[in-house]
């Protein structure tokens, strides 16, 4: 591995992974997927399947957006 993609690869760690997925789930879940943040979703996590893999795979953003958004109104309906 060279120096630089070293560097590039010790952005890209678990925890990181956790709290920017962790990120969207919030704004997902309150306001659902709409037309202004499906293309930046799948970008954030396209960007993490193609540097990161061991942490996306499998996990698939856009599919849980739906129940994320289901799930917070079942718990937050007034």
């Amino acid at each position: 591995m060279n120096a630089s993609r070293h560097i590039a690869r010790t952005r890209y760690t678990q925890a990181r992974y956790d709290t920017v997925r962790r990120s969207w789930q919030d704004l997902i879940e309150m306001f659902g997927l709409t037309q202004y943040n499906a293309k930046p979703l799948a970008k954030a996590y396209q960007l993490w399947a193609d540097n990161a893999p061991e942490y996306a795979a499998g996990d698939d953003w856009t599919a849980a957006a739906d129940d994320w958004h289901r799930t917070y109104l079942a718990n937050h309906s007034l």
